[in-house]
């Protein structure tokens, strides 16, 4: 039967034994389950027969670990598992499960005892039960000592635990103590775990600045997007603000002219609805949220969606649009909803660089060999430097800095929605020369 609880901490009894020479290290549970690791690795990689006591705060961790214990069973004398909650069965005789119970002060630590000939070391960490959303965060006070009294009235301690609770395992356990003597820890396997522990802080250190660079990078990303989307919006904004304004304060107008001031308002709000859901659409694609609902679509049907939403615009930039459907392509396997944003992005960017009078062209076929859709959209306008070519399907990329560019979301849009479809897009251009920029859809 179990006795009451024992109320002395493992963490406590050490604390009480360090005194004033105790220095308390705070660290997250993630650090400590590394820490551990390290150092059952270097029993495993060198066979060191050992006696491992070990405790959870959950019994759920245990199964992560299952193997990793069990390959230590197979080296050592004796592994000593203590958790919270139910325990799987022991697999062989030198495994050891302990589940505690109730209010025992060892289900609010992680600790961690080695007795060996090459080394000895105690690892003990008491939650600081602070809330947090992810364990591997939560905070622990932790002490680690490689002091032979210290790590002698710890097992002691893990003992007595031993003792209420599989009192019949207590003497083999205290038998097999007895054969491993108390030395100094082994230089080289120390070495070993100090490159370890470099190797770790090191990758961390890495991988920090790499975090920290793509923050900033993120960081100047939206710092140009903002400022290419408040132009974006600002032009609309202030044509259909003047549009009301003028129809508000103006009367007896001509129904002609109402009609044509009633037409750029409404080409104003289209503008800012696309822009605002064209970063709705992009986000998506970056974070995976939208999901592409592929049919066979007429070619046609494609064409005149983006045709529809661009008719206006053609006809303020005074530009010219031809456009060819082969004969033979009948349907696109696609989402036709993104296809069509894709197609009136492309144009809209030709727009942008060609000037009054210029002509851009919209082709869509097979390409060459005959496995896959082409979509191809030509312009003769100013087209793009050559150092630009390769980046301006990167995120929020814009080859020059002029009032006619906008926010470059358009043509990232548009790689990523294509490549959504599992195709390719392209881009070849001769400054002066104009812009193809082609678009390559597998045809099935």
């Amino acid at each position: 039967m179990i006795n009451e609880p024992l109320t002395v901490s493992l963490f406590q009894l050490l604390r009480e034994k360090l005194g004033l020479d105790l220095r308390l290290i705070r660290c997250t549970k993630a650090t400590l389950v590394h820490v551990s690791h390290i150092v059952e690795d270097l029993i495993l990689r060198n066979a060191i027969p050992a006696m491992i006591f070990t405790g959870f705060q959950e019994s759920s961790h245990w199964r992560k670990e299952t193997e990793r214990y069990r390959a230590l069973a197979e080296v050592v004398q004796q592994v000593c598992i203590f958790a919270g909650g139910t325990l799987p069965p022991e697999s062989s005789a030198r495994e050891l499960h302990v589940t505690l119970a109730g209010p025992d002060p060892l289900r609010q630590e992680w600790f961690l005892a080695v007795l060996s000939e090459r080394f000895s070391v105690v690892l003990c960490g008491q939650d600081r039960l602070e809330p947090t959303d992810d364990p591997a965060t939560r905070q622990f006070d932790t002490i680690w000592s490689f002091e032979p009294t210290i790590i002698n009235s710890a097992l002691d301690q893990l003992e007595q635990v031993v003792t209420r609770y599989r009192p019949e395992r207590l003497d083999l356990l205290i038998e097999t103590r007895r054969t491993i003597p108390l030395q100094a820890p082994d230089a080289t396997l120390m070495t070993i775990f100090t490159q370890d522990l470099i190797t770790f802080e090191e990758d961390i250190h890495q991988r920090l600045a790499a975090a920290a660079a793509l923050l900033e990078q993120q960081m100047l990303w939206r710092a140009q997007l903002t400022e290419a989307l408040v132009h974006d919006l600002r032009t609309p904004l202030q044509g259909l603000t003047q549009t009301i304004e003028f129809l508000r304060t103006t009367e007896d107008l001509d129904p002609a002219i109402t009609s044509e001031m009633l037409q750029l308002a409404s080409l104003s709000a289209d503008s800012m609805a696309d822009l605002v859901q064209l970063l709705l659409d992009t986000s998506r694609l970056e974070n995976e949220y939208m999901s592409v609902k592929k049919a066979p679509v007429a070619p046609r049907d494609i064409v005149s969606g983006a045709l529809a939403l661009l008719g206006p615009l053609l006809g303020l930039s005074q530009l010219n649009l031809e456009h060819a459907i082969d004969p033979k392509l009948k349907l696109i396997l696609c989402d036709r909803m993104l296809l069509t944003r894709v197609v009136q992005n492309l144009i809209g960017n030709a727009i942008k660089y060609t000037s009054a009078g210029g002509t851009i062209r919209l082709d869509l076929g097979f390409a060459p060999s005959g496995k896959q859709v082409e979509i191809r959209v030509r312009d003769n306008g100013f087209g793009i430097p050559i150092a630009a070519l390769p980046h301006i399907f990167d995120r929020y990329y814009r080859a020059l800095r002029s009032e006619r560019q906008g926010s470059g979301i358009g043509l990232y849009f548009c790689r990523l929605a294509v490549e959504a479809h599992q195709g390719t897009v392209r881009a070849d251009s001769l400054p002066g020369m104009g812009t193809t920029i082609t678009v390559s859809l597998p045809l099935r």
